[in-house]
């Protein structure tokens, strides 16, 4: 149907659901075919397009957007709840401020105003001992680690759920006792 409802008109409102394609290329311009080789992101009314591709996850050749760090990555935070849900930040070796503003290694600036500017809280990747974890940032505002506030430094482990504000992070491991990118 790409797109149209039997009666032939866009699969808006009349439907209850938007076709992504519908939305993207409008009715008059959907592609006949879609490659799957190429990674898209459909987006909303109102939302801008993002540049698609691959990351080098491992050194600095990679595009640095939004003040990431030019270091390789060595896990996920993925929003799955609150604002900014579905998006996700990187966590890099060493000590990871947390908060709103530009300056922060991970920046949640998704509309929540329950997580500090700077330094709600830090994320830290020990290559030495390959572990995670998690210690309260100097600000009043809580961190909570699944049910618990986050009063001294905690292990982080893989689908652990960090609360700040409103907002809950799913943490993701890439590096750990499989692999690290130090190893040769």
């Amino acid at each position: 149907m790409r797109g149209r409802n039997p009666s032939g008109k866009s699969g808006g409102a009349e439907s209850g659901r938007i076709n992504p394609l519908a939305r993207r290329f409008g009715q008059d311009h959907e592609p006949a075919t879609i490659d799957l080789a190429q990674a898209r992101r459909f987006h909303g009314p109102g939302e801008e397009a993002r540049e698609t591709g691959t990351r080098d996850l491992s050194t600095a050749d990679g595009p640095v957007r939004d003040g990431a760090r030019a270091e390789p990555v060595a896990g996920f935070l993925i929003v799955v709840s609150g604002p900014g849900r579905g998006r996700f930040v990187t966590v890099h070796p060493g000590m990871n401020a947390v908060g709103r503003a530009p300056s922060q290694p991970i920046r949640l600036d998704h509309g929540d105003e329950g997580i500090a500017p700077e330094n709600h809280c830090q994320v830290i990747y020990d290559s030495e001992s390959r572990k995670f974890f998690v210690q309260r940032g100097p600000d009043a505002r809580p961190a909570w680690l699944g049910q618990r506030p986050v009063l001294a430094p905690a292990e982080l482990q893989a689908g652990d759920e960090l609360r700040l504000g409103e907002t809950v992070l799913r943490f993701l491991p890439l590096c750990g006792d499989g692999f690290d990118w130090d190893e040769p």
